[in-house]
């Protein structure tokens, strides 16, 4: 599978063998059949090994369905693997949607929100390097 895969919804980049890099596209009208087209090709790109994902929010407005949210935070198939999660955000009505999706659905694993996109990387990397590089050299 390529580095980088164009879905209907977004795009979503590979940026090392471990880090994924979900951007929305700006209809952010995400539905629950979009949501698992979402997972599925993650899952694809990964080969089903543990990841970090940053999910770009910024500059969008929108919605995602009940489904679709409880999709990204409680199933199974992703948590598995989803080592920790963050959203990328720069505007308060994506912040306010993200902080209530992090407190009702309480998705599987850290989940951090950040306006910095370097920052956000960093701590995906620590995360990473900690959570998994030690668990997996014990």
């Amino acid at each position: 599978m390529p580095n980088q895969v164009e879905i209907s919804k977004a795009t979503i980049h590979k940026l090392n063998e471990y880090t994924i890099h979900l951007i929305y596209k700006p209809d952010l009208n995400i539905k629950l059949a979009d949501a698992k087209k979402i997972s599925d090709t993650i899952h694809e790109m990964v080969k089903e090994k543990p990841y970090v994902i940053l999910v770009d929010l910024r500059g969008l407005y929108g919605n995602m369905t009940h489904e679709a949210r409880n999709h990204f935070a409680n199933d199974s198939k992703i948590n598995k693997i989803r080592i920790a999660e963050v959203l990328l955000i720069d505007n308060l009505p994506i912040r306010i949607i993200a902080k209530f999706y992090i407190k009702f659905y309480k998705p599987g694993g850290p989940i951090k929100i950040f306006g910095n996109k370097e920052k956000a990387l960093n701590w995906l990397e620590e995360i990473y390097n900690t959570k998994y590089r030690i668990e997996h050299t014990q």
